[in-house]
């Protein structure tokens, strides 16, 4: 048997180096193993001598069950949607999937044309991290929900969907009272209102909440002008910057709960940078538990999200479309010598 290129040979080529007609060859790509072990045998041999690979994505579209997913995300560089990515990518293997993902990099725009250029794609599912809770991308996802299964993650736009969530108001009132209990009224390095997600929303009020129960007043460290698209350590290193020639802290047992752990590792860059004590003259405390907080210095104090009970959930909902899917996972406080 003679070979040709690869990228040349076809599934007729095959059929017919194998001596068997194209609906025979088509039958074995597609899995049905009806054929005769002969019939097999030969069409095996061909692929082996022609060095066919099928596309493996067409034959799963033919069947009618697609074997990629997709993720879109604000930002592939945030550690808690790369650790939660990363577990997706393994679990979704385990089950035969494969993922690609894309980065919006905080663009509500550069979200809409992404997702509209995967559609061609025909994905299993879209996972989802949405970039803006605008009116008009609440729109375009109620549109887009009829052509596509959606598992939201993180945060959720749509009524009767499915989605995998962390229990954010929970996570704010137990760092909260883990502040309170050492009898320190903490400030809250918060982000601006354009950035305003589910998440984002729930934990500043849970925040609030918690303050006003204990009879203080919500104090909050943000810039509503500042020009970000991202919460990231940059934002949180000029805003504690700010704060420290702005706020007589040293007059006082002082604290400080950032929203995310890449705020904290900015703010704590710039406490580190003016001398201050982080543990002792201010306790600083985060939320995520990203790879990088044990290793700080000090090691960060945090909330632990569970990504890869997260990822498992997001995987499950993928696997079954017909089932609303909603799933809240607990986290829980990482002590650590920065709070």
């Amino acid at each position: 048997m003679s070979s040709k290129p690869s990228n040349a040979v076809t599934m007729t080529d095959v059929a017919k180096l194998a001596g068997v007609s194209r609906a025979s060859a088509s039958k074995y790509f597609n899995g049905d193993m009806s054929l005769k072990p002969a019939t097999i045998q030969r069409i095996q041999a061909a692929c082996e001598a022609l060095q066919y690979v099928p596309n493996q994505h067409a034959v799963n579209l033919v069947k009618g069950q697609s074997s990629l997913i997709a993720a879109v995300v604000p930002s592939t560089t945030d550690s808690f949607y790369s650790d939660t990515l990363k577990h997706i990518e393994d679990f979704a293997n385990e089950k035969g999937l494969n993922l690609i993902v894309q980065s919006t990099h905080g663009d509500a725009e550069r979200e809409r044309k992404i997702i509209q250029s995967l559609r061609s794609l025909k994905p299993r599912a879209l996972i989802l991290v949405p970039t803006a809770s605008d009116e008009a991308s609440v729109r375009f996802f109620e549109a887009l929900r009829h052509d596509i299964h959606i598992v939201w993650l993180d945060n959720c736009l749509l009524e009767n969907a499915s989605y995998v969530v962390n229990d954010n108001r929970h996570s704010l009132e137990i760092i909260c009272d883990y502040f309170l209990e050492k009898g320190i009224h903490p400030f809250y390095l918060d982000v601006p209102k354009k950035l305003e997600k589910p998440s984002i929303t729930t934990r500043r009020k849970s925040y609030c909440d918690r303050m006003e129960n204990a009879g203080l007043t919500p104090r909050f460290i943000v810039d509503e002008d500042l020009d970000i698209t991202w919460p990231d350590a940059a934002y949180g290193h000029t805003m504690i910057f700010k704060w420290l020639q702005e706020t007589d802290w040293a007059s006082e047992k002082c604290g400080i709960i950032c929203m995310n752990d890449n705020i904290a590792v900015g703010a704590l860059s710039a406490l580190n940078n003016a001398g201050v004590k982080v543990g002792k003259q201010v306790l600083l405390a985060g939320h995520d538990d990203i790879e990088l907080a044990p290793f700080l210095t000090p090691p960060l104090t945090t909330v632990k999200q569970s990504c890869s009970q997260m990822a498992r959930a997001v995987v499950d909902a993928v696997l079954e479309p017909e089932i609303i899917r909603e799933v809240t996972i607990h986290s829980r406080l990482v002590k650590r010598l920065s709070a």
